[in-house]
């Protein structure tokens, strides 16, 4: 952590959206909402290094019935919004 805040580095994890619906593998969610937990104490204990996690909602796209999840995901989230997934390179 000392290398990280003198180079200003952060840390992002990559969670996932199995940690707010049902129907996913137990392990995975309950491995994912760990690191979540995680990310947490992180920030909390070096306030000074960015600690953040990532959960891509782009399954969305292809289960209609995921929908619930994106505005739960819209409410929770500091701007209120979420990324659109895209195709890269074009």
């Amino acid at each position: 952590m000392d290398a990280l805040k003198a180079s200003h580095g952060s840390i992002v994890n990559v969670s996932s959206i199995a940690v707010f619906v049902t129907g996913s593998s137990i392990p995975y969610a309950a491995s994912k909402a760990a690191l979540n937990h995680m990310t947490v104490l992180l920030a909390n204990r070096r306030p000074e290094v960015r600690v953040n996690a990532v959960a891509p909602v782009s399954s969305i796209r292809l289960d209609p019935g995921l929908g619930r999840v994106r505005g739960y995901v819209q409410g929770v989230a500091p701007l209120r919004r979420t990324g659109r997934p895209t195709t890269w390179p074009k």
